[in-house]
């Protein structure tokens, strides 16, 4: 009687650990299954040159996958970047400074087809910055970002209180507690009419020969 029990009991342990470990082996080799991301159909590549301050920025979307990708462009405008200073600060953004029209446009780019873009930013001091360029159909799988580093830019940027016209083509502003005279680009001519006496300013300028510095543009000027 008591063979027959334990005869039960041992039969009935060990059909319960063969069910717990089958359990367990399905369990581990499923948990990888379905969590992977979708493979990014597209190759992005960036390029940048400097020539004199100016930052040439040279983007390529090639379709890697094996089927053609349809793009929805909101606006005319395919391709966006924007430039950040060394902390993280947002720069210049192109949409913010370019008039888009707001017709919806589709592209179908096919298997290894590329779309190609180039940009030229100027007025830059020199520095380090992050160039972050992206499609505007989709920005996070065409998003793709390189370090600039600016060196041969003759743009320097000043801050003062300005004084005012010397005459129609100059500027008085004192800088550090120093009252300096600046030439004046035409656009720098038509911003100064919109500030006043004693206002604080700030501008970017070049030094030129003999000491003459020229204010190429005011800054935060609406």
């Amino acid at each position: 009687m008591i063979t027959r029990k334990l005869c039960l009991f041992l039969s009935f342990l060990l059909t319960f650990s063969l069910l717990v470990g089958c359990g367990l082996s399905t369990n581990s080799s499923g948990s990888s299954n379905g969590s992977d991301k979708e493979k990014n159909p597209f190759h992005t590549t960036i390029e940048t040159n400097e020539e004199n301050g100016k930052v040439i920025v040279r983007y390529k979307v090639k379709n890697t996958s094996e089927t053609e990708q349809k793009l929805t462009f909101p606006s005319s405008l395919e391709a966006d970047y924007i430039l950040f200073d060394k902390s993280g600060n947002k720069i210049i953004q192109l949409s913010d400074d370019i008039m888009a029209t707001q017709a919806i446009k589709e592209v179908t780019l096919a298997k290894g087809e590329e779309l190609f873009f180039e940009f030229i930013i100027e007025n830059l001091v020199n520095g380090e910055y992050v160039v972050e360029v992206f499609l505007t159909a989709d920005k996070e799988q065409t998003k793709v970002s390189m370090d600039v580093k600016v060196e041969n830019s003759t743009l320097v940027r000043a801050e003062g209180v300005l004084v005012g016209l010397a005459d129609s083509h100059t500027v008085e502003i004192i800088v550090d507690g120093n009252p300096i005279a600046y030439q004046l680009s035409d656009l720098a001519k038509e911003q100064v009419e919109s500030i006043n006496e004693k206002d604080e300013v700030e501008f970017y300028y070049t030094d030129g020969e003999q000491d003459v510095r020229t204010i190429t543009t005011f800054l935060n000027i609406n």
